[in-house]
């Protein structure tokens, strides 16, 4: 289930804007917390921070995918959507978001393999009645024919999103390929095919499944709030108390695969023209720390870039794109997974390929030198001492998951930590690493003639055994290659490097209200090009960026330090995130070399991985290409299918020059309160302000339709003339006022959609989105219920909106843009607004005001703006 947002705070000040949660693992778990077990088997974590701006829960529940009885896959995943639609205290479908929408935060839930896991996020003066309705929807959801029947239609509607999804197709061969008699191969999303049409049908089932498993001492919370301790404590004893227990639910370990089933090539028909290899290997689960650790050490070495590496290897030979090392699986069984981006040459080299990842494994198996080790002990201590970066809900999530699976160790820090590994524990997992122990899926576009085709995504797939596939005779000169990583440089704090030549830059300081360890880069062209000219030259420029560090870059991400991209409408943010003193250092070190002139070769390198990426993100979620085809519209860009097109046309002159005007005009904002610039930047040019939001343009309000390729989605975009504050705040109460209704009718009342919702644009105008996705209505109606259910709102004046619900709309959305401008949006906004001219947070204060003063009546005159232009729409006609 996707998650839903919902604001609530006090109008009058700027003080809705909450900072990010400050206050880092180790802390929480040595002065904060306490770990409990009720009598009836539920246990929990209470993190009690008097300074904590808002309370959240996380309820994990020991029975996921692999219980579903066989006649009815899918059935946890149903349930969980159910249980939000009416309980004994609170029967109507809508009560637990209604009571959200008024409460401020967000609730969600998610099913995988081996639980089920609701969570929310609250105002703290609410948390109690949160909690009251958590255990009323566990206890005694209202399993009725209209909400199964509304279950039915989202758990198919989300099935029906994924179904072209590479990965899902990818995961429905691995689950064909799993032993029979293993709960793992089971169907986990659900569809009407597994479960059927008809409620009553499904009804006994979920009733059963709801009374085996959701029981007391299946289930594990974590609670974060500003009530004390003892308190809260208390509280949760007296409501969560009273669940009843039940049968444990202790899993039967049984292998994924039989012996036939492994040392196996499957080759799978793509959806893209990606190319990939996955190395899958069924390893120890990690229940027991030292498996946890030794599985944290083999996933480093294997998945790190450094030269020596398995990557930098393939990469030298033209092999592979990327390499990363994971597991997948839910602590009965585990996987180690690689996954390999090759390319073409890679393709036809597999044997090479899979030879060099066992020369690696065997370098792991003679011996790691203890640096390797420590370094590994030294970062992960770095990150449990580091403020958490998560919303409340989603950390809690985590924590809430290792109580349930890890009884006696501490839920907060486990996976935090990390102990050394002894050599006779290291051969011993790694002998899990072998090609009898493995399953290699090669995912392709070809014209190849399929055997076999995969349960409910049809995916075709064909199976060989690997035999002499793997090269087992790697020159000796390569295997020598093969080394661990050196000394990582980002992690000393006191070898810095004297810098001769300090880059001169714009300096923007900001007073962001806490510690930040991060800094904005701004860059931006200033020739006149098109819209669509000037994304290309971004997209080029970002990835240049990306791989500017060269093989350093490994070793910057070893030591958190982070490199984040968004596009605005004419330029780039880049948000560079690090411990200390070496943050600066680190981004001089990009922009040195990543503003650099490029080569011919060069330049192609980067249009490759560009065009690739691009081309993946084309077949993202139907909902997202939408959006992104309104946003093309909104910033007058080509539709985004013709981008590739503009990008393998960029010549090497057009974009040196690009990188030339970036040069001149890059702004640093450094909102860490801390002079870490010094040394690595000066500042000597001037940042002008150059408001281009003014009332120069003369378009008029107008709605855009944005759909993707197979038209299942609809973006119904609600255009501003400029991106003024007064438009913008119009616009975000407009949202708070319509969204909860356009979804209702979208998912319940027609019951053809799971994604129904809005979304705020911040592009070259302010914009609003009405975004729905539907695989069962044709598109032309999907339009035409947007448009009307608008059009009802105004005739109704917001079906009769009391003044107080207004006043709470204005509420909801200030909060909304608090949420959108602070914590770890914090640099994006201030982006923006450089981008528009404003000095930082002069933009985002003017609409605040803005949102305070509007009234009703101006409300329901902003809607009425965009009536006139919603006919035109139905004819999907597109600006480019």
């Amino acid at each position: 289930m996707f998650k839903e947002f919902f604001f609530i705070c006090a109008i009058g000040s700027i003080a809705f804007m909450l900072p990010a949660q400050q206050i880092s693992p180790n802390y929480a778990s040595k002065q904060l917390s306490s770990q409990f077990t009720l009598s009836n088997g539920l246990r929990f974590v209470v993190i009690s921070d008097p300074n904590a701006e808002v309370s959240a829960a996380s309820l994990t529940i020991k029975a996921g995918q692999r219980e579903a009885p066989f006649h009815a896959q899918g059935l946890p995943h149903l349930l969980e959507h159910i249980v939000f639609l009416g309980s004994k205290q609170y029967p109507q479908i809508d009560s637990w978001d209604n009571f959200f929408k008024s409460a401020g935060g967000w609730s969600n839930g998610s099913t995988r393999s081996g639980n089920t896991r609701y969570h929310f996020q609250i105002q703290n003066s609410l948390f109690r009645d949160g909690l009251g309705r958590l255990v009323d929807i566990i206890e005694s959801p209202m399993i009725l024919t209209n909400a199964v029947d509304i279950g039915l239609s989202e758990v198919n509607e989300e099935f029906e999103s994924g179904r072209n999804n590479d990965w899902q197709g990818i995961l429905s061969v691995m689950k064909d390929m799993t032993i029979d008699t293993n709960s793992a191969r089971k169907f986990g999303i659900g569809n009407h095919e597994s479960l059927g049409t008809e409620a009553r049908n499904i009804e006994p089932a979920l009733k059963k499944f709801h009374s085996r498993f959701y029981v007391a001492n299946n289930m594990a919370l974590a609670i974060y709030t500003n009530e004390p301790q003892e308190d809260i404590i208390k509280f949760i004893k007296s409501e969560f108390g009273s669940l009843e227990s039940g049968e444990d639910n202790v899993p039967k370990y049984i292998p994924l695969h039989s012996n036939s089933q492994l040392a196996t090539l499957i080759s799978i028909d793509s959806e893209s023209n990606r190319i990939s290899l996955d190395m899958r290997f069924e390893v120890p689960n990690r229940l027991s720390k030292t498996n946890f650790d030794t599985s944290t050490l083999v996933i480093d070495l294997i998945g790190h870039e450094a030269p020596g590496s398995i990557f930098h290897y393939l990469k030298s030979k033209g092999l592979a794109y990327s390499l990363s090392a994971s597991f997948q699986g839910d602590y009965l069984n585990e996987v180690l997974n690689i996954y390999i981006d090759l390319t073409p040459k890679g393709h036809n080299e597999l044997g090479l390929v899979m030879g060099s990842v066992f020369a690696y494994v065997n370098k792991i198996s003679s011996g790691v030198p203890l640096y390797v080790q420590k370094e590994l002990q030294l970062v992960r201590e770095r990150v449990l001492d580091k403020a958490v970066s998560k919303e409340p809900g989603d950390w809690l999530s985590d924590i809430s998951d290792t109580l349930l699976h890890f009884e006696t160790v501490n839920s907060i820090t486990h996976k935090g930590s990390f102990d050394l590994v002894s050599s006779m524990d290291l051969r011993g997992y790694l002998s899990h690493l072998t090609p009898s122990n493995m399953q290699a899926f090669v995912t392709s576009k070809t014209d190849k003639v399929y055997k076999r085709s995969s349960s409910f995504y049809d995916r075709q797939f064909s199976i060989s055994k690997i035999g002499d596939t793997i090269d087992k005779s790697i020159p000796q000169l390569d295997r020598d290659n093969f080394h661990f990583p050196s000394e990582n440089p980002y992690l000393s704090q006191d070898k810095q490097t004297r810098i001769e030549f300090p880059l001169e830059v714009s300096i923007v300081d900001v007073k962001k209200g806490e510690m930040s360890d991060e800094i904005l880069i701004q860059l931006e062209g200033h020739r006149n090009r098109s819209s669509s000219q000037t994304r290309v030259m971004s997209l080029l420029l970002i990835e240049k960026l990306r791989s500017a560090l060269g093989d350093k870059a490994y070793f910057a991400a070893v030591a958190d330090y982070k490199l984040e991209t968004h596009l605005n409408h004419q330029s780039i943010g880049i948000v560079l995130s690090g411990q200390g003193k070496l943050l600066a250092k680190y981004a001089h070190d990009i922009l040195r070399s990543g503003l650099k002139e490029v080569s011919a070769v060069e330049l192609e390198r980067i249009k490759d991985i560009s065009l690739r990426k691009y081309n993946y993100n084309l077949r993202d979620k139907a909902f997202k290409l939408a959006i992104l085809d309104s946003d093309s519209q909104v910033d007058k860009r080509l539709s985004p299918d013709l981008i590739p097109e503009l990008i393998s046309k960029v010549t090497q002159p057009d974009f040196n020059d690009y990188i030339t005007e970036v040069k001149e005009s890059i702004i640093v904002v450094n909102p860490t309160g801390k002079p870490i610039l010094t040394g690595y930047f000066t500042n000597n040019k001037m940042h002008k302000q150059n408001r281009n939001w003014h009332t120069d343009n003369k378009d008029a309000y107008s709605v855009r339709i944005g759909v993707d390729s197979q038209k299942k989605a609809l973006s119904h975009t609600l255009v501003t003339r400029y991106a003024s504050p007064i438009d913008e705040a119009s616009l975000r109460v407009l949202k708070e006022l319509t969204t909860s209704g356009f979804s209702d009718l979208m998912r319940t009342q027609k019951k053809i959609a799971y994604i129904a919702n809005s979304k705020m644009n911040r592009l070259s105008r302010a914009s609003l989105s009405y975004v729905v996705e539907s695989s069962s209505t044709e598109h032309s109606v999907l339009v035409k219920y947007t448009h009307d259910y608008l059009h009802n709102q105004l005739q109704t004046r917001f079906d009769g909106i009391s003044e107080a619900s207004f006043k709470q709309a204005k509420t909801n959305a200030l909060l909304g843009l608090g949420a959108e401008t602070n914590g770890k949006s914090f640099l994006r906004a201030i982006s923006y607004e450089i981008e528009m001219g404003y000095k930082p947070r002069e933009y985002t204060n003017q609409v605040i005001k803005e949102i305070e003063s509007l009234e009703l009546s101006e409300a329901i005159l902003f809607l009425s703006k965009f009536q006139q232009s919603v006919p035109n729409s139905l004819m999907f006609k597109k600006q480019n």
